[in-house]
C-alpha cells in the first residue's frame, strides 16, 4: 500500500472526487500533516460509482494522528485511522446499513457498523462488526455480494417500492428505479432520487422495449419486468 503525506488544511484533490482536506485530523492544535492510503481513495471511488454516483460524505474520522485518536473514546491503539487507511462516511440516500453492504460488495476487508455512518478500512484480515447495539459484535457478512465490485453484480440497495413511482415524486422509491435502470438501459441515468424528465425518458424507453404500456409510471407491470430484466 502507499501512503502520502499532505498539508493539513490545504485542500488537495486526491480523485475526481475528493480532496485531501476531506481526511484531515479533527484533533486541535495536534498535527499539521494528514496522511492518506491511496488504496482507499480508490476503494470510497469505487464505493460512489456502485451507490449510484452519489456523494459519499467523510461524517467522522479520516486520519488521525497519535495525540488526537488517544482522545476518542474506544479508539484502538493500532486504529486504521492512524495509517490513514480508514473513514467513517455516509452515503447519500443510504442508511449505514445500505453503505455497508455496498462497501462489503466493493471490497473493503474492514467494516464496522454504527447507528448514523459506517466505518470502512483496509485492514487485513478481514473482519466486520456491528455495534448499533452499543457493543462490537463480530458479523460475517452485512449482506454485500462480495466479487469483482461491479454494479453489475450488486444487489440493489433501495427497497422495491409497494406502490407507483411517477414523475414528480422523490426520495428512495425514485432511487431504485433509477438504479436499476442505470443498470439495464442507461448507464448515464442519475441515482439522485429526483423523477424528472430524464427519469421518465428512461422508464419509457424501457416501457417500450419491454412492450408495456408506455405511460412513464413505474406501477405493478412495470416494475415486475425491471426485477426480471435486473436478475
Amino acid at each position: 500500500m502507499s501512503v502520502k503525506s499532505y498539508k493539513r488544511g490545504t485542500a488537495t484533490k486526491l480523485s475526481a472526487n475528493f480532496k485531501s482536506t476531506e481526511f484531515d485530523c479533527k484533533g486541535k492544535g495536534c498535527c499539521t500533516t494528514t496522511k492518506i492510503e491511496s488504496k482507499l481513495i480508490d476503494k470510497l471511488e469505487q464505493l460512489r460509482k456502485l451507490a449510484g454516483n452519489v456523494s459519499i460524505n467523510i461524517t467522522g474520522s479520516g486520519y488521525r494522528c497519535k495525540k488526537h485518536n488517544a482522545e476518542v473514546a474506544g479508539a484502538s491503539t493500532n486504529s486504521n485511522h492512524l495509517k490513514g487507511a480508514a473513514a467513517d462516511i455516509n452515503i447519500k440516500g443510504c442508511t449505514p446499513l445500505q453503505a455497508a453492504k455496498l462497501a462489503e460488495t466493493c471490497g473493503f476487508t474492514g467494516i464496522i457498523l454504527y447507528d448514523t455512518f459506517t466505518h470502512v478500512d483496509l485492514r487485513s484480515p478481514k473482519h466486520f462488526y456491528d455495534k448499533t447495539s452499543g457493543e462490537y459484535k463480530t458479523v460475517s457478512t452485512f449482506g454485500g455480494k462480495a466479487g469483482s465490485g461491479s454494479a453489475s453484480v450488486q444487489k440493489c440497495p433501495y427497497a422495491t417500492p409497494t406502490k407507483a413511482v411517477k414523475k414528480g415524486m422523490s426520495g428512495n422509491n425514485v432511487r431504485w428505479v433509477q438504479w436499476n435502470l442505470k443498470r439495464i438501459t442507461d448507464k448515464n441515468l442519475a441515482v439522485d432520487g429526483k423523477f424528472g424528465p430524464k427519469t421518465l425518458s428512461a422508464v419509457k424507453a424501457f416501457q417500450k422495449a419491454k412492450k408495456l404500456e408506455v405511460d412513464g409510471s413505474v406501477g405493478p407491470a412495470t416494475r415486475a419486468a425491471i426485477l426480471k430484466a435486473s436478475k
